[in-house]
């Protein structure tokens, strides 16, 4: 990953926020049980930042008390100090270590963004500026009338929310647009924005859903802490079982991202080298075991927010080789996680199921949530046991939420080729040649990025939206026939050809419907199936992987 940069600024008098802030600069208000600056910073480390740079100003000494060098939040912090206000850009062109491209933010912002992702979409689009704004409605409590030139009547809304996009106090910047800033003298925002505009300069916006606050009144700061534990998401302490695997190491580490103390259990069948990423971090342990382990689970388990249940015996293969150590771990250690989690007050639990539980279903009437299950092997039949037992356990101080998730592709740090997307893409990229067996038949997809998002998601959602939920998790246009799959792989991998096979072992063949995961959790995919082609075909060519043969690669 690109290394960032953020510059935050922190000089302000908090005026706004008063009596608060009369003797207290306001980065140190406590939200919860952190100043509001802790709390930004932390966030940063997860997301990345390796350094950061605090424009201070008022009481800045006890900013620099109490931070010092950042080494209590895992950045490395440097100060620059105003004599008199500059406004919000001023300050930047006073300092001269600053990388080509670089975060800048107000200190009182309190939100779920990805950090990361603004940082790589400003990059690739090489823009001056680059603003990130979140969507806002306000209720108007009047009758809108609309008309024309002539006075004539062409709409009546009775009080409409109407929509606005609001700035959200954080910004990343390349240098070139401080050009125009003049040294040593005020400069704000708006100021830069206008001018960049005025000159064609690239400022682009970058639109984020994410929760965000901007602590600048007592009546923010009031409402804070309340929505700040509702959205626990920036402090929550998290158990992934399973989370070595191929979607558990990457959710694991958009996690840790993202601020939250993470610790994993694994039985580490494939090895650990998955999160070497994250060994030796702050706010992240690793802890080898199975989930079979009683006394492990009465260890492990107290103290966390969440847990999120995705170890498992994944696939029919796998499943078939031994059935009933299959049952034993993806039903009944299923089972005792749920029962030890409860028992020990843990609050959200994640379920990862399979879309394969719909077994066959009419490619003319895609299947949601309510449809009948017809699970067609061990897997899915251990997978629709364990999801009763899950759903059922729901009570108003547990919230257990079920994920049918689609066939799983995309990159991970623990990389899998037995998969449908990246088998074929590297049986086009290595023997030019993808065969396959009943090409007629349906699959449901997702990548691995999006089913973290998803996951996420759920742990971030209202207790009223996801407890004992299922949500299917993949999109619409992902449902693909896998002969379109074939000729997906065969227009991106040159020199490909396909053979098809009529027989097959595998009967399954199901199409999936996405709309209450869109409506109620506001999940969408990011990635398509050919994008996925894409990503592992261009990884191949560059040789990610020195052997994707290799037996760790195939459950």
């Amino acid at each position: 990953f690109p290394i960032m940069h953020t510059v935050i600024l922190a000089g302000g008098r908090g005026r706004r926020l008063a009596p608060y802030t009369i003797n207290f600069p306001k980065p140190l208000v406590p939200v919860g049980e952190m100043p509001i600056l802790e709390i930004v910073l932390r966030q940063l480390h997860g997301a990345g930042c390796d350094k950061a740079t605090l424009a201070v100003g008022h009481l800045a000494e006890l900013i620099m008390a109490y931070f010092g060098k950042g080494e209590q939040v895992g950045v490395d912090l440097t100060y620059s100090s105003e004599k008199q206000p500059l406004g919000t850009v001023g300050p930047l062109a006073l300092m001269n270590d600053l990388p080509e491209d670089f975060l800048v933010m107000n200190g009182d912002v309190l939100t779920t963004l990805d950090y990361r992702a603004l940082y790589e979409y400003h990059l690739q689009h090489d823009a001056d500026l680059t603003i990130a704004c979140h969507r806002c409605t306000t209720k108007i409590d009047l009758g809108i009338v609309e008309f024309d030139e002539r006075l004539q009547v062409t709409g009546y809304r009775e009080k409409p929310r109407l929509p606005y996009d609001v700035s959200m106090g954080v910004y990343a910047f390349n240098r070139r647009a401080l050009d125009v800033v003049p040294m040593g003298e005020y400069y704000d925002l708006p100021t830069l924005v206008l001018k960049l505009v005025e000159l064609g300069r690239k400022v682009k916006v970058y639109m984020s859903d994410a929760m965000w606050l901007d602590i600048g009144r007592v009546e923010d700061y009031a409402n804070a802490s309340s929505v700040f534990e509702e959205h626990r998401k920036l402090t929550m302490k998290i158990l992934v079982i399973g989370g070595a695997g191929y979607v558990g190491s990457v959710l694991t580490t958009r996690l840790h991202e993202q601020g939250h103390e993470l610790t994993v259990l694994d039985s580490l069948v494939f090895g650990s080298q998955s999160l070497d990423n994250l060994k030796g971090q702050e706010r992240f342990e690793l802890i080898e075991g199975d989930l079979r382990d009683q006394e492990l689970l009465d260890r492990t388990i107290p103290g966390h927010d969440a847990v999120c249940l995705l170890a498992a015996i994944v696939g029919e293969p796998a499943c078939n080789r031994d059935e009933a150590t299959a049952e034993e771990i993806n039903l009944h250690g299923a089972l005792k996680v749920l029962e030890t989690s409860k028992k020990h007050g843990v609050t959200r639990f994640v379920f990862t199921s399979t879309c394969s539980n719909y077994g066959i279903s009419d490619p003319n009437a895609p299947a949601t949530e309510t449809s009948p299950l017809k699970p067609l092997s061990v897997y899915s039949r251990s997978k629709v046991e364990a999801e009763k037992a899950i759903l059922a356990s729901a009570d108003e101080n547990f919230v257990p939420t079920v994920l049918r998730l689609s066939t799983a592709f995309g990159i991970s740090p623990r990389m899998r080729f037995d998969l449908l997307v990246s088998d074929f893409t590297l049986a086009a990229y290595r023997e030019h040649k993808v065969v396959i067996y009943g090409g007629q038949f349906w699959r449901p997809f997702v990548h691995t990025q999006d089913i973290a998002r998803a996951i996420e998601m759920v742990l971030n959602a209202s207790p009223d939206v996801v407890s004992g939920e299922v949500f299917n998790i993949g999109g619409d246009g992902n449902n693909v026939q896998k002969q379109e799959l074939g000729e997906m792989v065969k227009e991106e991998v040159p020199d490909t050809t396909i053979e098809y096979i009529t027989a097959g072992t595998d009967p399954r063949s199901y199409r999936v419907e996405f709309s209450k995961a869109k409506s109620q959790l506001g999940f969408e995919p990011e990635w398509s199936v050919r994008d996925g082609v894409k990503e592992v075909y261009h990884c191949l060519q560059e040789d990610r992987w020195s052997d994707p043969k290799d037996a760790r690669h195939f459950n």
